[in-house]
C-alpha cells in the first residue's frame, strides 16, 4: 500500500542561534518545551521525549498543540508559506 500526508497547516519557528530569536521561540512555545544548551542547540520537548534542534532547524508546533524539530531540507521539502513569500528562506546567516 501506499500512502500519502493529508494537508495540515502548521505553525514553525526556524532556530537561527541567535539570543533574539531564543527569545522567540520561548514566546512560541509558552515558556516551558525549550533548553537551552551552551556548547549550540535547544532541547524540544516531544511526544517522543526530548529532541535536540540545532541551528536551522524548524520548530514546529503540531495539531495537537505538541512541538518537534525538523530539518531544514525536510521542512523545504514538505511544507510551503501560506502567509509569506512565495520561495522558502532560511533566516539563519546567509554564507
Amino acid at each position: 500500500m501506499r500512502f500519502k500526508t493529508r494537508p495540515c497547516e502548521i505553525e514553525a519557528i526556524e532556530y537561527t542561534g541567535k539570543q533574539d530569536n531564543l527569545a522567540e521561540i520561548l514566546l512560541f512555545t509558552g515558556w516551558t518545551e525549550v533548553v537551552e544548551h551552551f556548547g549550540g542547540g535547544i532541547d524540544i520537548q516531544t511526544l517522543e521525549g526530548t529532541m535536540l534542534a540545532s541551528k536551522g532547524d524548524w520548530i514546529v508546533k503540531g495539531r495537537e498543540g505538541e512541538f518537534y524539530p525538523v530539518k531544514p531540507s525536510i521542512f523545504q521539502r514538505k511544507y510551503k508559506a501560506i502567509d509569506g513569500p512565495d520561495s522558502w528562506e532560511p533566516r539563519g546567516e546567509s554564507p
